[in-house]
């Protein structure tokens, strides 16, 4: 039985990763495996690298997954596509955990693990045309801010992994009215019009979808009383309008009194803390 290396034929039982070989083969009949080590070939026994225990994971990394093949004890690191991880644990010859790696886009890359041989030569598994896929998904990690009367018009910094320039972001499945990709980490959108209540917020990178449920909660413009700045929101630019109205800086800013105790201080401050918290 034999497997072919490189288009040379090497037997199954020749299994140790980086040890020389010495073969004199005929090529019709395969046979004659006890070659003269003086004047037959040599060949190095590569390792191999089947299968990888998942199929996608976050942009932003951080996600385990287990190697499997075989000859893999010495492996250095390993690549999904441009993104290299050296956060590796050799569970035995055949399996090693990877630790992902982050990556500055979704979108789907070939795996291969990088082996040192015996010889000290660097070896990468497994080899073109048996290339195992990846697929790093987008991620939302946040959504700022959450809350924003449903007239629209709400310009929210989404915050996650993996953005790409030509991604898309939609509020209950509407198209937001623009959006900006301020790197693979950050997009700036504005919110569409939308009925009152929680809507998920997507964000469609490089043709894959991520969703987080009730990221956005579009309410009345009524209710943001805390809202002293006019932009539809409830959020630390509230908290630096008052500041400024206690200080004096903004002296025409009379709807700062936020409890209409004759004055703008630290309870009004807490007024507009709290309002942004509770959404």
């Amino acid at each position: 039985c034999y497997a072919l290396l490189n288009q040379t034929l090497v037997p199954s039982w020749a299994t140790q990763v980086g040890q020389r070989w010495f073969f004199s083969v005929t090529p019709r009949t395969q046979t004659g495996m006890a070659g003269d080590p003086t004047t037959s070939p040599v060949v190095t026994i590569a390792p191999v690298f089947t299968s990888l225990s998942i199929e996608s994971g976050p942009a932003s990394g951080g996600v385990a997954a287990i190697l499997t093949g075989m000859g893999l004890s010495n492996t250095r690191a390993v690549a999904f596509g441009d993104f290299v991880s050296t956060d590796i644990r050799i569970l035995s010859d055949t399996q090693v955990e990877v630790v992902l790696p982050k990556a500055t886009a979704a979108g789907t890359v070939n795996v291969t693990a990088i082996v040192e041989l015996l010889s000290g030569e660097v070896f990468e598994t497994p080899p073109p045309g048996d290339l195992i896929d990846f697929v790093y998904m987008p991620v939302i990690r946040s959504v700022i801010p959450n809350q924003g009367i449903s007239a629209g018009g709400t310009t929210v910094l989404i915050t996650g992994a993996g953005f790409t320039e030509d991604a898309q972001v939609t509020f209950g499945g509407v198209a937001a009215e623009s959006v900006e990709v301020l790197s693979d980490t950050e997009i700036e959108a504005v919110t569409p019009p939308g009925t009152l209540g929680p809507k998920d917020v997507t964000v469609v990178a490089a043709g894959l979808s991520v969703t987080r449920r009730n990221g956005f909660t579009y309410i009345e413009a009524g209710a943001l009383k805390a809202d002293v700045n006019g932009d539809g929101a409830t959020n630390a630019l509230d908290v630096q309008y008052v500041v400024n109205a206690a200080l004096g800086r903004n002296k025409a800013a009379r709807n700062a009194d936020l409890n209409a105790d004759g004055r703008v201080d630290s309870l009004d401050i807490q007024i507009v803390i709290n309002e942004a918290l509770s959404f």
